[in-house]
């Protein structure tokens, strides 16, 4: 840390940081918002459109401000938690905030952001995309190691100056001045009766909102303690000074939600007459990180993600939300695959062979998801209608892009050529979103009309030849809707059957078709699989289910067995104020597993494609804390609640695993439903590896990263010591457990918690619900009033199990995830091709294909494709990508998709990459179409 001598620059910065909504629902806050903006105003466009919606009579008044540099907005839409969000997520982000802010007038490049819950290792390289070469934050960073001012690096040598917050946070000017203003130091805590902070509040005292708006005061008027402020900002000044290495100190107002006060220009003014020390200025973000460019010399250089606690300092705490309320990053990422990759592709696609692009549509429903990705919402610890509201914007999302992606689908299965198709005949287009070709067990609900239908479906290939298919359902004649443009809506008679059929060889970026017909169906040959109530068998992998429900699993392939995986641990948390931010147990916690306990097994079905498995557990878990036995205190603001025990009252916890085992797999898919009646618990799911290792792997956005197993201890680190445990990690797809002789994958969908005990066997632990209180307690019963945060109801989980050889790179590991996360898709088509279009193609390929491909879109400013691709691996790639047409043009871009970086080797339908370890690159080429 430094000790410069003499004169300090001291920048004081007035601002806020806005929670568009957390403690109290939008509309309550837009009203603060509006207020604030009119009668004053960190780095995010989407205060300014929540404001302008209500006030767009001010809107030239705003822009006057921003292009004038009085009003600072931008770079980003909102302010995002990037760790539980595909890396795609974090690109718009940026990508649409920069865009709508410069229709403003002007956007701050600084990479400021005071959210994020730990700070992802790509960062830098995504902030050196978009042209912005600072970054500010606070949370996980390592402010015992670190001074202010350091370089931070990813993966691939991207380098960005960060500035993180001092240990007085970013609001040490906003830390003084309500001291200045309280009537008494200490009722900037808590003010009691009688209190001139009283004076005219008010609050609606109706059954509804009484405890769901706040009670509102006014303190805009109240007479500065100049004494007071001076002592407070110069004992701030005194802790931030041995902190930087450049002698320039940020004082900030970047507090949640609050305002500048109107004597804010005379506070300065006071105390840059009575401070003579040091340079005190009104200062900008802009203005602060420039001079600390001028300043820097030698820095430290801390390379990859920082998720670290706080050791001694509150400032830097990490928090735990990658569990909280898991219904919504479920959704989350429903929406995020639902969009970059379908909806967009397939657009793209459409485009190309003749369909309008619908750039509206599609910008509108990012634009709301990434209202959804503000830190405090898609973390889950916000208020109950702040979560509800959002789950309305997932459902919007979701139809969308569906009602998008169907007539994307529709547009180029016309486009598709084919045979001529019999009345009892149709096509069936599998469409494959993933960079690598697959060969899948695809099921599909198809309609046959009644007057053609016959007992059984039979499918054959381009070449005519059978393909292995099975009829798993039907359903009695029922009437489906043609929905036609002009004559109207004919019922159409139909059966309709769930099938299942072995997809060979889909192309990647592609399609394959198919000839579906109803007929008796060809016998499949051999198919290699053997089940029963207690086991399935392929050729790769034979699972047997034990008497309480954990599973041995045989890895042929390698000749390994993996016993007693598949087990359930259920454990109690605390009601503490910030619970939604930690993993607090109660004091005497009770930990509650399905070991040793009864449960039942049966195959549900087989066929010689695919053998599902259904094993049925109860587990007797106490229905929630024991809320007799309470310690209340008051933490960092907030009132907390110490429970000391479980409820001694048990309540049945019912659990169905179904594990799916399908020809030539290597890997065992499993679904989980389960009941949750009981609240203040955490149910994980337990997979015991035998692997010796000290490391595990999974994968980040735009990353896969090598994480310690050994746990920090708990004495030597205030956040784990007085606020509850944070030591699991985020994953987006899997996590991997490798070594010499045995290695073993989890592969997930939307599941982002894991963690790794430090016990012998090296047990993978997957967080499937976190049940917490958040919200209102009913004074009576003590019970929540508002349930949504303990998760009560119906829940489904996916996930897969994966024992491979080697490292994560060499078992494949990320195809299997992504074969895993993304299914392909089934289109049924009536008519016959007509189109120009192969029966079978890859619109885009890669080879190698261990290159991965983070969107395919149209360009927002050109007749051009946008590839965004990105490389995993720890080694350099030389990629040839191919496409469906001859590419009169290729070049590399930014982010933002305006700046030509370099132009790329072109050879008919090829173009050439280079992609260095761990680089992601943005391509546009122009295909002749």
């Amino acid at each position: 840390m430094s000790s410069l001598p003499g004169s300090f620059e001291v920048h004081i910065v007035p601002g806020t940081h806005w929670d568009r909504e957390w403690r109290h629902d939008f509309e309550e806050m837009r009203q603060r918002l509006i207020y604030l903006v009119d009668n004053t105003l960190d780095g995010q466009y989407m205060p300014i459109r929540d404001y302008l919606e209500m006030r767009p009579q001010n809107r030239s008044r705003l822009e006057k401000f921003i292009r004038s540099g009085r009003l600072l907005i931008g770079p980003w839409y909102s302010l995002p938690d990037m760790t539980v969000t595909l890396g795609e997520s974090t690109v718009r982000n940026l990508f649409y905030g920069i865009r709508n802010c410069r229709q403003l007038g002007h956007v701050m490049m600084e990479g400021l952001t005071n959210s994020s819950w730990g700070q992802i290792s790509q960062m830098p390289q995504i902030l050196k995309g978009f042209g912005i070469d600072t970054y500010a934050s606070y949370h996980g960073v390592p402010g015992h190691l670190l001074p202010i001012e350091f370089w931070w690096e990813s993966p691939d040598g991207s380098r960005v100056l960060f500035i993180r917050s001092p240990g007085t946070t970013r609001a040490g000017f906003w830390l003084a001045e309500r001291k200045a203003l309280a009537p008494k130091p200490e009722e900037t805590e808590c003010a009691g009766a009688g209190s001139e902070l009283l004076a005219n509040a008010y609050r609606l005292a109706d059954a509804r909102t009484v405890d769901s708006t706040p009670l509102y005061g006014d303190d805009t008027q109240r007479a500065v303690n100049y004494d007071r402020l001076y002592d407070e900002f110069s004992k701030y000044v005194e802790l931030i000074r041995p902190e930087t290495t450049t002698g320039q100190i940020l004082m900030g107002e970047l507090i949640d939600a609050q305002q500048s006060p109107p004597d804010l220009v005379k506070m300065v003014e006071y105390i840059r007459r009575h401070h003579t020390a040091d340079s005190i200025n009104l200062s900008s973000i802009p203005i602060y990180f420039n001079k600390v460019k001028e300043s820097i010399g030698d820095l430290e250089v801390f390379k990859g993600e920082m998720r670290f606690p706080h050791k001694k300092n509150f400032a830097f705490r990490l928090c735990s939300v990658l569990a909280t309320r898991l219904y919504l990053k479920q959704a989350n990422r429903a929406c995020e695959h639902l969009l970059t990759k379908w909806t967009e592709p397939l657009s793209a696609m459409a485009w190309l062979h003749g369909r309008d692009y619908p750039v509206n549509e599609i910008d509108n429903a990012w634009e709301m998801m990434l209202t959804n990705l503000a830190h405090d919402a898609i973390g889950g610890c916000s208020i109950e209608d702040v979560h509800a509201d959002m789950l309305w914007r997932y459902k919007q999302v979701q139809n969308r892009c569906r009602a998008l992606l169907h007539r994307s689908v529709g547009h180029l299965a016309s486009k598709i050529s084919s045979h001529d198709i019999a009345p009892d005949q149709s096509r069936l287009i599998v469409f494959n979103p993933l960079p690598h070709p697959r060969t899948e067990i695809v099921e599909a609900y198809v309609d046959i009309p009644v007057d053609v239908y016959k007992d059984g479906i039979t499918i054959k290939d381009q070449n005519n030849n059978n393909v292995a298919c099975n009829v798993i359902a039907t359903s009695m004649p029922k009437s489906v809707s043609l929905e036609l443009q002009i004559i109207g809506c004919p019922a159409l008679p139909v059966r309709r059957a769930h099938i299942e059929f072995e997809a060979k060889n889909i192309p990647a970026i592609g399609y394959a078709q198919y000839t579906l017909q109803s007929a008796p169906p060809a016998k499949p040959a051999g198919h290699g699989l053997t089940a029963s109530d207690t086991r399935i068998e392929n050729e790769h992998l034979r699972m047997t289910v034990n008497p309480d429900g954990s599973i041995d699993l045989f890895d042929k392939d390698n000749d390994l067995t993996f016993p007693g995986i598949h087990y359930f641990e259920d454990s109690g948390m605390d009601r503490a104020a910030r619970n939604s931010w930690y993993l607090i147990p109660p004091e005497n916690d009770t930990v509650i597993t399905s070991l040793g306990t009864k449960a039942q097994s049966l195959l549900i079905y087989c066929s010689p494609l695919q053998a599902k498995l259904k094993v049925i557990y109860t587990m007797r878990i106490p229905r929630s804390i024991d809320t007799e036995d309470v310690t209340i205190g008051r933490q960092e603001h907030f009132t907390t609640y110490r429970y000391k025990h479980r409820s001694p009252e048990m309540v049945d916890l019912n659990i169905e695993s179904t594990f799916i085992l399908r020809r030539n797999a290597k890997r065992i898919d499993v679904e989980t439903t389960l009941i949750n009646n009981a609240m203040d618990h955490r149910l994980r799911i337990m997979f015991p590896t035998h692997v010796a290792t000290d490391q595990s792997w999974a994968d980040a956005p735009f990353d896969v990263l090598t994480r310690p197993i050994a746990k920090l201890k708990t004495e030597e680190w205030a956040e784990l010591r007085d606020l509850g445990q944070v030591q699991t990690y985020p994953m987006l797809s899997f996590v991997d457990l490798a070594s010499d002789d045995r290695s073993l994958a989890l592969l997930v969908d939307a599941l982002p918690e894991y963690d790794v005990l430090e016990d012998e066997k090296r047990t993978i632990a997957v967080t499937l619900l976190r049940a917490i209180f958040h919200g209102r307690l009913d004074p009576e019963t003590t019970m929540p009033l508002t349930n949504s945060s303990q998760c009560l109801g119906k829940h489904s989980f996916r996930y897969s199990i994966y024992p491979h050889k080697g490292n994560w790179e060499q078992g494949r590991v990320y195809n299997q995830a992504q074969l895993h996360a993304l299914p392909p898709l089934p289109a049924q088509c009536m008519g016959k091709g007509t189109g120009v279009l192969p029966p079978s193609g890859s619109f885009i390929s890669f080879e190698p294909a261990s290159i991965d491909v983070s969107v395919i879109k149209k360009a927002h400013n050109e007749n051009t494709v946008i590839v965004r691709v990105f490389n995993p691996s720890s080694k350099n790639i030389k990629a040839v990508m191919n496409t469906a047409w001859t590419v009169k043009n290729a070049y590399l871009v930014n982010l933002l998709e305006e700046e030509k970086i370099a132009d790329l080797r072109t050879q008919d339908n090829k173009v050439f990459l280079d992609i260095p370890a761990k680089a992601i690159r943005t391509i546009s080429f122009e295909p002749a179409v």
